[in-house]
């Protein structure tokens, strides 16, 4: 039997075969046991397989509404030091500056 107490680190928690294959046929049992008992036909597969496709094909393109724009090399290139007005390249100057 596994330690579900919480007491113990992750480490320490472990399932044996039998709880794990238990644990399994419960979860099965649960998804696709309908009100008939019965598995699901391979229409019923094959809309959730299509159904997930397209649901990661809308994902993916959700993740780039809008194209990067071109670079423009006239324009001039943000510091890399500084971040919300702070000059991080004057503060290491500064400190190495006083450990010296």
């Amino acid at each position: 039997q596994g330690d579900t107490s919480g007491s113990g680190a992750d480490s320490d928690f472990t399932v044996g075969a039998s709880e794990l294959l238990s644990a399994i046929r419960v979860g099965a049992d649960a998804i696709f046991a309908g009100k008939s008992g019965s598995l699901p036909s391979a229409a019923h597969i094959s809309t959730l397989v299509n159904r997930s496709e397209a649901a990661a094909k809308s994902d993916a393109k959700s993740d780039c509404l809008t194209a990067p724009a071109p670079f423009d090399p006239s324009k001039q290139l943000t510091s890399t030091t500084k971040l919300q007005g702070v000059d991080f390249a004057s503060l290491r100057a500064k400190i190495d500056k006083s450990k010296a």
